[in-house]
């Protein structure tokens, strides 16, 4: 063995009932330094990675050991992978996580890009520049999305947050109200957001028979002990003026959600 070789640093990643153990270049070469205050301890060249499956813990290593290789990750492991990649900053594997999650949407992988859009049930994920780039996303494939189950695993605050986007394309305001109803209807602790998710519809797009027929929905389809419940603020939704606004700000003439009521739509009662 040479001097050089018997002094080549290595480091351990240890996973549980398994070590991986590459040199210590290696890993330098791919990271920046990491954030101290998220970096597991490193005792005598080992980092504890037991909290993490060694399946993720094992490509993990591969990437900082071949990191031109091409890879198509599999969903039960990109969370992990994409958080071991933002706290030891190996730039190159975050941006590819990245672009594989962006690109099913852009290739209309519903199913795919589906499972990719609960990440922004994340709050360390949704408050990034690609959370941002996500929601955009979700945003722009909503129509295809609408017809899944997939928006309604959304927590409350990112879905409002959704419908009550002005860059949605719908051809009309009922499939929000179908989206808000699905994610109602999934569980019984979501009552909270039974005002604000109704809130996003712009009533003023939709005639008497269509809100009726929405209460009438509400009525039906919602659990019989929150039904009453949810009725009464349902209620106070359809009547309130705020729930009649209308976006005219300047840029938004294209979106299908803003400017002046469609003539149809003018005489109904509360319009």
């Amino acid at each position: 063995m040479t001097a050089a070789a018997a002094a080549e640093q290595i480091i351990i990643f240890k996973a549980n009932q398994e070590e991986f153990k590459i040199p210590l270049r290696f890993f330098l070469y791919q990271s920046s330094a990491a954030e101290p205050a998220k970096t597991p301890s490193l005792l005598g060249g080992t980092i504890n990675l037991a909290e993490y499956d060694v399946k993720v813990v094992k490509i993990f290593v591969a990437r900082i050991l071949e990191p031109l290789k091409s890879y198509k990750y599999e969903f039960s492991i990109i969370r992990e992978l994409y958080e071991l990649a933002q706290i030891f900053q190996l730039s190159r594997l975050t941006k590819e996580i990245e672009n594989q999650i962006l690109s099913s949407a852009d290739n209309l992988i519903i199913d795919e890009f589906g499972q990719y859009l609960l990440l922004l049930n994340d709050t360390e994920i949704s408050l990034t520049k690609f959370g941002a780039d996500l929601l955009q996303k979700v945003i722009a494939k909503f129509d295809q999305l609408s017809v899944t189950d997939y928006l309604s695993n959304l927590n409350g605050a990112i879905l409002i947050e959704i419908l009550d986007s002005c860059e949605l394309f719908v051809d009309s305001e009922v499939k929000i109200f179908e989206v808000a109803l699905k994610f109602l209807k999934k569980s019984k602790d979501r009552l909270l957001h039974v005002y604000s998710i109704l809130s996003c519809i712009r009533m003023a797009r939709l005639n008497d028979a269509q809100r009726k027929e929405m209460l009438k929905a509400l009525k039906e389809e919602i659990e019989p002990q929150q039904a009453s419940q949810v009725l009464t603020i349902a209620g106070f939704v359809f009547n309130e003026e705020n729930s009649y606004r209308c976006c005219v700000l300047k840029g938004h003439e294209k979106n299908p959600r803003c400017m002046d009521i469609p003539p149809e739509l003018r005489g109904s009662v509360n319009t």
